[in-house]
């Protein structure tokens, strides 16, 4: 959801490029949404349309994840606030309460940016939630996931999927529910980096290890079955066939886990 908020109530993230002294500002982008603001006014429209995204501070305020030139062009234009939309990506600490929370020593991995979401308009896709749910949630849904997640629950494996993106946990969550489908780990914000940052990927990397014999890592083009103990792997190539990508998924699972029987 979009929402508006003071512009005093927003603060740089310090880990942004923003915020380095040897890269700063760039007047030149700054400058380009000062112009598209100053038109945007004079046709009575909404002065800023892609909100920024933030993430809630405690006790006040916002750190601003993406937007830092949008909001200095709106400062210098004297605006008193800006649309924004507010995200909670994945701390160590969510991680490590889904970890505990996790009913079985097996999982599936997957990419929600390039592997569960689709980008190509083209590309076959489930259908998308009904209005007006399809409104909040306009992600497309890849061909044949919620069968494929379905079966993955069936047969024990806990679905945890990740993001590089500024994606909400909530809203991934509540979006699969919809599709009935309930993640055990939603992991976003990947790609940023902040103080500590290392430490903790180090730390919950070795509370899986412990938690997982082992896991299955999909992506578009390949299954990896990873023994997570010992660190080995077996890789199975799949088609990449849009039509039957979940069915040969399931087929290798299902031999996969007949064998172990």
């Amino acid at each position: 959801m979009v929402r508006k908020a003071a512009c005093e109530k927003l603060h740089p993230n310090p880990d942004d490029e923003f915020c380095n002294p040897a890269i700063g500002l760039n007047d030149e982008i700054i400058a380009k949404y000062h112009n598209q603001i100053r038109i945007a006014q004079k046709r009575g429209m909404y002065a800023i349309s892609e909100p920024l995204t933030v993430e809630k501070m405690y006790p006040d305020g916002y750190i601003i994840l993406n937007g830092h030139h949008r909001w200095a062009a709106a400062i210098r234009m004297g605006m008193p606030e800006v649309p924004i939309e507010i995200v909670n990506l994945t701390q160590a600490a969510d991680v490590q309460r889904m970890i505990r929370k996790a009913k079985h020593d097996k999982r599936v991995t997957l990419d929600l940016d390039e592997v569960v979401f689709l980008s190509d308009q083209k590309a076959p896709a489930e259908k998308k939630l009904p209005f007006p749910l399809g409104m909040f949630y306009p992600e497309r849904l890849r061909l044949g996931i919620p069968a494929l997640f379905h079966f993955l629950k069936t047969n024990g494996y806990d679905i945890w999927v990740y993001s590089a993106n500024y994606r909400s946990m909530d809203h991934i969550r509540h979006y699969f529910l919809f599709h009935h489908i309930r993640l055990d780990g939603i992991v976003t914000g990947t790609a940023r980096k902040r103080e500590g940052f290392e430490a903790e990927r180090t730390a919950v990397r070795d509370l899986l290890s412990k938690k997982y014999v082992s896991t299955l890592h999909i992506d578009q083009q390949s299954l990896l079955v990873i023994n997570d103990r010992i660190r080995q792997y077996e890789e199975h190539t799949l088609s990449g066939h849009a039509d039957s990508w979940s069915w040969e998924i399931m087929e290798i699972v299902g031999a996969f886990e007949k064998h172990e029987e």
